[in-house]
């Protein structure tokens, strides 16, 4: 819009810049016409002193040509010069109409810049306000995205935890199971050594006694192992209802992710209008749009790359470390429980405790990775090359 205006109001200028010439040339000829004018009444001057001097002389008042007629010399010069200076002064005044029509078109083509110089400063003002506006916007946009930033890192925490919920179900789920085939396994056992005294049981009625007591015991420890099954399997529906929580909770990072997708394609919309608006009221229309063009095509600096990188390795270390404390508890677990073949309620509960311990070690191993994983799918691939050396460590 500006340049706009600047380019309606050139040809005025330089329409003022002619008539200004214009008006010097006529000054010029103004002044030259006065002083052609003064040398005439000068000489005028002159003649008329020497036509008093000359009066009482008819030889030099009058001459004669080649025929003998007498010719009035200085008189004709006279009026010679009387009609050059009439024309003259005719030319001198229609030079000064001239001046004063020029002069008036001058002062209107002044006014009229005059007043294009004012809406030309509104245009700036204009211009300012604007710019304060799409940087509050600017600011507001970064502000909606650092938000939707820390909403997301906090669903990743929900959702990583409840991972670790739905492992540690499962694996207490596969020890109930183990434990309800063990106690199904002694009840065969026990049946199997029922039928053979119940063989042996003519004339036994001490060791029909024992049995049927034995046989009472291991009732009750498989209804005892089927109520417990039954809070196992009540442990997998909530395991179940975990896992859907945890589909839940992915699709809300999903949506914000989506939506801070869309914050960024509204970002890039809002800088793309403002660069076009800067293009119509800046003269260096280049270097704005190189500005605004960098800001919205920003990439990833080598300091945020260096950053990634240290990440990887911490995240690195962190996977070694769980690595090795894992092996150790398992080394630990079976150096403890090999020579214990016999079943023990005070065994099994150590068991599942090294289990658990187990299967907290994998759970932050996974969950290692997957930060890792995630970090380098939300930053992207840096200058430099880090994900390759991320890749090869």
């Amino acid at each position: 819009m500006l340049a706009s205006k600047h380019q309606d109001i050139q040809p005025i200028v330089e329409s003022m810049r002619t008539q200004e010439a214009d008006k010097d040339k006529i000054q010029n000829d103004n002044f030259n016409l006065k002083l052609e004018l003064d040398q005439l009444r000068k000489q005028m001057d002159r003649n008329n002193k020497r036509d008093s001097s000359a009066s009482l002389q008819p030889e030099n008042y009058y001459t004669f040509d080649g025929d003998g007629h007498r010719r009035d010399s200085q008189r004709s010069d006279i009026m010679t010069a009387t009609e050059k200076a009439d024309a003259i002064m005719v030319e001198l005044t229609e030079a000064q109409v001239r001046y004063a029509q020029l002069w008036n078109q001058f002062s209107q083509l002044q006014q009229e810049y005059d007043h294009l110089s004012v809406k030309a400063k509104q245009t700036e003002r204009d211009y300012e306000k604007l710019s304060m506006n799409f940087q509050q916007k600017a600011d507001e946009s970064l502000q909606r995205q650092n938000d939707s930033r820390s909403k997301l890192e906090i669903l990743r925490k929900d959702l990583q935890a409840a991972r670790d919920k739905v492992e540690a179900i499962k694996n207490v789920a596969e020890e109930t199971k183990r434990e309800k085939d063990e106690a199904i396994r002694r009840w065969e056992e026990s049946q199997k050594k029922i039928d053979e005294s119940h063989i042996r049981s003519d004339g036994l009625q001490m060791e029909k006694d024992v049995i049927q007591a034995a046989l009472a015991e291991a009732r009750s420890s498989l209804m005892e192992e089927r109520t417990r099954a039954k809070k196992k399997d009540d442990a997998l529906l909530r395991a179940e209802q975990l896992a859907k929580e945890s589909r839940q909770l992915l699709q809300k990072e999903k949506a914000l992710r989506e939506e801070k997708d869309n914050l960024l394609s509204q970002k890039a919309a809002e800088l793309e209008g403002a660069l076009r608006k800067a293009n119509d009221y800046l003269s260096d229309r280049e270097a704005i749009k190189s500005t605004l063009r960098a800001e919205v095509q920003r990439t990833e600096t080598w300091e945020d790359a260096k950053r990634i990188m240290e990440e990887g390795k911490r995240f690195i270390a962190a996977e070694s470390r769980a690595y090795a404390d894992l092996k150790k508890t398992i080394e630990e677990g079976k150096s403890k429980f090999s020579d214990r073949s016999e079943y023990n309620p005070s065994w099994r509960e150590e068991v599942a405790t090294h289990l658990n311990a187990c299967a907290k070690m994998l759970s932050l191993l996974q969950a290692e990775t997957l930060s890792r994983r995630l970090y380098v799918l939300k930053c992207g691939t840096p200058a430099g090359g880090s994900e390759s050396k991320l890749a090869v460590s």
